[in-house]
């Protein structure tokens, strides 16, 4: 598909290339930068500040009906937590639910580029590829 070779870079990230030399490169780079023992400790403040903030959200969500109570939608907010852990280990920006993401416009928009690139991509659901 050519959506595929575009969003890939002619078949070069670690998801897309070919057995053999630029693979082996890719997923040792990907092992040893991202998830080494010593890269996860070192992002665990930031997984636990953004699981934080998902519940002080829910929190106020909840605190807000006035009963206790209410439904809250989590496929969004879950989505969102994990897109921004990954965003915050590599780039080191938020891009769900800060007002700073908000005032910029950076959520909206790179979540329609993520809708797009897995609305290209054929993935009906972006956990579906996310979590494999």
């Amino acid at each position: 598909m050519v959506a595929a070779r575009i969003l890939n870079y002619n078949y070069t990230t670690v998801g897309a290339a070919p057995f053999g030399l630029l693979w082996r490169n890719l997923r040792c780079l990907t092992a040893v930068e991202l998830l080494s023992t010593a890269r996860l400790n070192y992002s665990l403040g930031l997984r636990h500040d953004e699981v934080r903030q998902l519940i002080h959200g829910l929190f106020d969500k909840v605190s807000g009906a006035g009963s206790g109570f209410g439904e809250v939608e989590m496929k969004s907010r879950l989505s969102g937590l994990s897109l921004n852990i990954v965003m915050r280990m590599v780039a080191e920006k938020r891009y769900f639910g800060s007002a700073a993401a908000e005032e910029e416009g950076g959520g909206e928009g790179f979540q329609e580029v993520i809708s797009e690139v897995f609305e290209l991509s054929g993935a009906s659901n972006p956990g579906d590829i996310l979590l494999e």
